[in-house]
C-alpha cells in the first residue's frame, strides 16, 4: 500500500507518571497501521526502537524530558518529525491512503531556547512578532544574537557566519543579509547559534555559526515567491530590491534570489599624528558609492528515497567609487606646511561561486555520506586616481598618479563527511582539499606628462599559491545526565608566493592540530551546565600577504607581509542556565595576533602603514544573558557583560603592555501592539565601555534603534519603518600608538538612517522547498573586497 497525504494530529497529555512517549498510529477512517516501525532518536543517536502492536499502539518507555526526533518506518516511506516530551506524553497519528507521502512535520508546543552540549537552539514556532517575517527577523530574534547594519554578531561582539541545512551560505554582507530575507519564517523548523564551529568546518570558519533549518517540503506542485523594496535616508538616499522564486514538483525543488542596492554614504573624520619630531592635523571627509547586485538560483532532486543531488550558482557583483579629501597640517621643529589630497578609488568585484552536494543515505538508523565540491573566481578590477599638493615654507609640489589593480583568484574544493551512528555514540569522519591561486598585477602612471608615463619602481606582480589537506573525526555520546562531544581536526598548508618584478620568492608549509571538547550536565530541574574548550587558527587574509607599495596619496602607503604567520587562538569556557538567565564565563589566549603598524620617515614625509604578527591577548570575561517572553506578547532580550584584556606587544620596534576592564550591554524589547497580533514594535539600545581593537584603544557612544512593523492581508504584505542612531550618537574615537607614533582619530559613520520596507509575497505562502545545496568552503572569505 503507498500513501498520499500524512494528516498529522497531535494530542499531548501530560499525566502523573514516569515519563513515557506513546500513542497510536491508525489510517484517516480510524483502522490500526500495524508492523510500522519506530525510532526515538535524539542528536543523531537511536536511543530506542519500538514497531506498533495489533491495534496500531506503540510506547517508549523512560523517556527524558527533552525534544527528539520521531522516525516511523511505514511501507515503502520513512516520516521524520519533532516532538517534544516534558513528562508522560501522546501523540496520535493518522495516515491517509494515496499514491505518495507528503513529509509534513508535527508542531506541536516546544519551549522556545533548547540548550545543547554545544550549540542554543531557538524554536520560531508561535511567535507572534515573527508571523509574516523571514530568517532576518528570526535570527535577530533569537537570544543574544544582533543584527547592526549588514553584520550579523552574538553575544559578546563575535561576527557570525550563516548556514543553511548545515552548509555554508557563500555570501557576507548586505548580499548575505538580501538572501536570508528571501526566507520566509513559516519555511524555518528551528535556528541553532554555535559559538564555536565543530571540528567538520574548516579552521578558516571563525567565530560564531548561526545555522537555519528548514522544514522538510511538501512534494505536490506548488510555486510561491516573493517581492520587497527598501527606501532609506541617511545622508544620502538608499534603495534596494529584492525578489526570490521558489518551485516544488515531486522529487524537485527550484529556489532563486535575486537582490540589486544602490547606497551612498557621508563620513567625516579628524586624525592627529604625533611622530618624534612632527605633528600631522588631518580633516578628512568621504563619500561612497556601492551598486550591489547579488543573485543565485539552487536546484534540489531526489534521486530516491535516500539519495539526494544539489546544485548551487551565485553571483555576487559589487560595483564602488569613493573620493577622499582630505587636508593635512605639518608643524615641526623646521616650520608649517600642507598637503591637500584628492583621492577617487574605483573597483568592480564579480564573483562567483559554484556547489554540487551528493547526500547518501545508507541506513534507516542515521548512516550517511555527503559529498561537496565548491568552486569560486574572483576578479576585481580596481584603478586609485590622486593628486596631492604639498607646501611648505620653501617648496610647493604637485603630485598625480594613476593606479590600475587587477586581481584574479580561483579556488576549487572537495571533502567528504561520514556520520555513522552507533549504540552509545555517534561517530563522524571527514576530509578535504582545497586549492587556490590568487594573481594580483599593479601598474602605476604619472599623470603630469602626456602622454602618462608607467612608474616601474612602483609598479609590480604578485602570484600566490596555497594547498591545504585536511581531516577530522569527531563523537558524540551521552552518559546518564551528561552529554560530551570530543573533536580532532588536523589542517596541513603548503604555499608558495613570488613576485616575478621583484624576484621575491617565499614558499612554506605548516601542520595545526585543532583538539575541540564539549561537555554538558543538565540537573533533574532542567538546568544546564556546560563546559568547552577549543583550539584553532586563522590564516592571513590573501590581500595581507602582498608585499605591494600601495600608495594613497603620495605621502602615504600600505603594503602586506607575505611571512604573516597563522593567528592561534585558545578559548576555554563555563556556562550555565537558571529559568531565563544564563551565565558565561570565558577564558581566551590569542597568539600572533595581527595588526597594522605606522612608521613615518622624516626624509622623505611618507607614512608607510604595514601588517604584522605583532602581539598577543590574554582574556577573561563574564556575562549575564537574560532572555524572556511574556504572554506571549512582550519579548526581553539583554546581554551584560564584563572582562579583562591583557594585550603584550612582541615587536621589538613597538613593545609595550596594555590592559583594561571594559563592560558590554545589549537590551531589546519586542512588543506585540493590537489583539490581531498583526503590528509590532521593536527596541534595542546597546553600548560598549572604551576597549581595545587590536592595539587601539577604542571609545563609542551608545547605539539605539526602533522598528515598526504591520502585517496586512492575512500576512501576505509587510509594511516596516525603522529608525536607527536616531540622535547621531553613534560616534567613534580611537587612540593607537605604536613605533613611537601616537594617532587619534574621531571618526562618524553615518549611521542615522530612516528606513521604509515592503515586501508582498506571492503564490502558495505554505510551499516548503528542499534547499540542501550551499557552498562548504571557508577559504573564499580570505579573498576580501
Amino acid at each position: 500500500m503507498k500513501l498520499l497525504t500524512l494528516a498529522l494530529i497531535l494530542f499531548p497529555f501530560t499525566l502523573v507518571a514516569q515519563s513515557t512517549l506513546s500513542g497510536k498510529i491508525s489510517n484517516i477512517s480510524g483502522e490500526p497501521q500495524i508492523y510500522c516501525k519506530l525510532l526515538l532518536i535524539q542528536d543523531s543517536m537511536v536511543l530506542q526502537t519500538v514497531g506498533t502492536d495489533s491495534i496500531g499502539n506503540y510506547a517508549f518507555e523512560s523517556v527524558s524530558s527533552g525534544e527528539y526526533k520521531l522516525s516511523i518506518r511505514v511501507p515503502f516511506q520513512t516520516i521524520d518529525t519533532m516532538v517534544v516530551v516534558n513528562g508522560p506524553t501522546i501523540v496520535d497519528l493518522k495516515i491517509d491512503d494515496g499514491k505518495y507521502l507528503d513529509d509534513v512535520e508535527i508542531i506541536g508546543k516546544k519551549p522556545v531556547v533548547i540548550r545543547k552540549v554545544d550549540r542554543t537552539i531557538f524554536n520560531p514556532t508561535d511567535i507572534p512578532a515573527l508571523v509574516g517575517g523571514d530568517a532576518s527577523d528570526v535570527i535577530e530574534f533569537a537570544p543574544g544574537v544582533i543584527i547592526n547594519g549588514d553584520n550579523i554578531q552574538v553575544a559578546g561582539g563575535s561576527s557570525a557566519q550563516v548556514m543553511l541545512n548545515d552548509k555554508l551560505i557563500p555570501l557576507t554582507g548586505l548580499p548575505l543579509i538580501s538572501f536570508i530575507r528571501s526566507i520566509p519564517t513559516e519555511d524555518i523548523q528551528y535556528v541553532e547559534i554555535i559559538p564555536i564551529p565543530p571540528v567538520k568546518y574548516a579552521a578558516t570558519v571563525r567565530g560564531s555559526l548561526i545555522n537555519i533549518k528548514l522544514v522538510i517540503g511538501a512534494k505536490s506542485r506548488q510555486s510561491k515567491g516573493s517581492l520587497r523594496a527598501d527606501f532609506g535616508q541617511r545622508f544620502y538616499n538608499q534603495l534596494g530590491l529584492m525578489a526570490n522564486y521558489s518551485y516544488r514538483s515531486g522529487r524537485f525543488s527550484l529556489y532563486s534570489n535575486i537582490s540589486a542596492n544602490k547606497e551612498k554614504y557621508h563620513y567625516i573624520s579628524t586624525k592627529t599624528i604625533d611622530y618624534d619630531t612632527l605633528q600631522w592635523n588631518e580633516n578628512g571627509t568621504t563619500v561612497a558609492e556601492l551598486g550591489m547586485l547579488t543573485g543565485s538560483v539552487g536546484l534540489n532532486y531526489e534521486i530516491n528515497s535516500s539519495t539526494e543531488l544539489g546544485l548551487l550558482a551565485v553571483v555576487d557583483n559589487f560595483n564602488g567609487r569613493n573620493t577622499d579629501r582630505s587636508f593635512i597640517e605639518k608643524i615641526s621643529n623646521l616650520g608649517y606646511g600642507t598637503i591637500d589630497n584628492l583621492t577617487v578609488n574605483k573597483g568592480i568585484k564579480n564573483q562567483y561561486a559554484f556547489n554540487l552536494n551528493l547526500s547518501k543515505r545508507l541506513d534507516s538508523l542515521g548512516q550517511k555520506l555527503d559529498f561537496n565540491v565548491d568552486y569560486t573566481n574572483y576578479n576585481r578590477n580596481g584603478k586609485i586616481n590622486f593628486e596631492t599638493d604639498n607646501r611648505d615654507l620653501m617648496s610647493s609640489t604637485h603630485t598625480s598618479i594613476r593606479n590600475q589593480n587587477l586581481a584574479g583568484a580561483n579556488l576549487l574544493s572537495g571533502g567528504i563527511d561520514y556520520v555513522l551512528p552507533k549504540k552509545n555514540v555517534n561517530l563522524s569522519f571527514g576530509a578535504r582539499y582545497s586549492y587556490s591561486e590568487n594573481n594580483t598585477d599593479l601598474a602605476v602612471f604619472n599623470n603630469l606628462t602626456n602622454p602618462e608615463v608607467p612608474d616601474t619602481s612602483q609598479s609590480n606582480k604578485f602570484n600566490y599559491f596555497e594547498h591545504i589537506q585536511a581531516g577530522y573525526a569527531e563523537m558524540q555520546w551521552k552518559k546518564n545526565r551528561w552529554s560530551f562531544q570530543l573533536g580532532i581536526r588536523g589542517e596541513n598548508t603548503y604555499y608558495l608566493a613570488n613576485s616575478p618584478t621583484s624576484a621575491l620568492s617565499i614558499k612554506n608549509d605548516y601542520f595545526e592540530l585543532l583538539p575541540k571538547a564539549f561537555a554538558m550536565f543538565e540537573t533533574k530541574k532542567s538546568q544546564y551546565w556546560n563546559f568547552n574548550y577549543s583550539r584553532n587558527f586563522v590564516r592571513p587574509n590573501y590581500t595581507d600577504l602582498n608585499p605591494f607599495k600601495y600608495y594613497t596619496t603620495a605621502y602615504s602607503y600600505t603594503t602586506g607581509n607575505p611571512y604573516l604567520k597563522p593567528i592561534i587562538l585558545h578559548n576555554l569556557s563555563v556556562s550555565t542556565g537558571v529559568k531565563d538567565f544564563q551565565f558565561y564565563l570565558s577564558f581566551g589566549y590569542i597568539e600572533k595576533m595581527q595588526t597594522n603598524v605606522t612608521i613615518y620617515d622624516e626624509a622623505t614625509q611618507v607614512q608607510q602603514t604595514t601588517i604584522s604578527n605583532l602581539f598577543s591577548s590574554r582574556s577573561i570575561d563574564f556575562s549575564v544573558n537574560y532572555y524572556k517572553t511574556i504572554k506571549k506578547r512582550t519579548t526581553i532580550d539583554a546581554y551584560i557583560s564584563c572582562g579583562y584584556v591583557n594585550r603584550t606587544v612582541i615587536s621589538t620596534i613597538a613593545s609595550q603592555n596594555l590592559n583594561i576592564f571594559s563592560g558590554y550591554i545589549n537590551v531589546s524589547v519586542n512588543q506585540v501592539l493590537d489583539k490581531r497580533e498583526s503590528f509590532f514594535l521593536k527596541a534595542a539600545i546597546s553600548y560598549h565601555t572604551p576597549y581595545f581593537e587590536q592595539i587601539s584603544l577604542t571609545t563609542t557612544r551608545p547605539s539605539m534603534g526602533v522598528k515598526l512593523k504591520k502585517n496586512l492581508l492575512k500576512n501576505r504584505i509587510t509594511l516596516e519603518l525603522s529608525c536607527s542612531d536616531p540622535f547621531r550618537f553613534q560616534r567613534r574615537s580611537t587612540n593607537t600608538t605604536s613605533n613611537q607614533t601616537t594617532i587619534k582619530q574621531f571618526s562618524y559613520y553615518d549611521t542615522q538612517e530612516v528606513r521604509f520596507c515592503f515586501t508582498y509575497k506571492l503564490g502558495n505562502t505554505r510551499l516548503l522547498v528542499n534547499q540542501h545545496s550551499t557552498n562548504s568552503t571557508g577559504e573564499a572569505g580570505r579573498i576580501g573586497k
